[in-house]
């Protein structure tokens, strides 16, 4: 049966539950290394600091870089602190608010996104690349709007796990 609400855009959902599908199954793994091959990393954590470098500026708290990575605050504060003691990653807090702390990109941090981004990921996204240049601004921008509602959405669903006030519980045991 052919399902009808997506219509025409029936490739589309398919193409991007693919790779939602993909990155999900490599999102923990530890796939990406320096040339040493003595510092593992997972798509996640290279995500951080692809975001704290190219942010780096911002002096973001980490409350405001897991929510614009969209990754709870928990699996966050976890990932950071293992990407400071790999030496990628530093923590500073700011002198009025000890809690209020910002992440730094080390030099160490700096040299492995280096190497990560002359590896195979720069062929693979620059082939990406080529493709959305066929298209003009508005419809990257169009498309960027769309993903931003699908993440919205997602957002609204991983954030609807809890329970609410009206719900009762039954005892299981």
């Amino acid at each position: 049966m052919k399902l009808e609400w997506m219509g025409e855009y029936r490739d589309v959902v398919e193409a991007i539950i693919g790779v939602a599908n993909i990155y999900n199954q490599i999102y923990n793994y530890k796939v990406f290394s320096d040339p040493s091959g003595k510092i593992l990393l997972t798509a996640n954590e290279v995500q951080i600091i692809e975001y704290i470098y190219e942010n780096e500026e911002r002096n973001d708290n980490m409350s405001e870089v897991a929510r614009r990575l969209s990754i709870s605050q928990s699996t966050f504060s976890k990932k950071v602190k293992q990407l400071v003691q790999k030496g990628l990653l530093e923590r500073y807090c700011t002198v009025s608010n000890k809690k209020n702390i910002v992440i730094k990109i080390s030099e160490t941090g700096k040299q492995f996104y280096a190497n990560y981004i002359t590896g195979q990921q720069t062929d693979v996204w620059r082939e990406m690349f080529a493709r959305l240049d066929k298209l003009d601004k508005e419809s990257i921008d169009t498309f960027v709007e769309a993903l931003t509602i699908l993440r919205k959405s997602m957002t609204h669903t991983s954030e609807s796990k809890s329970i609410g006030p009206e719900d009762t519980l039954i005892r299981l045991d």
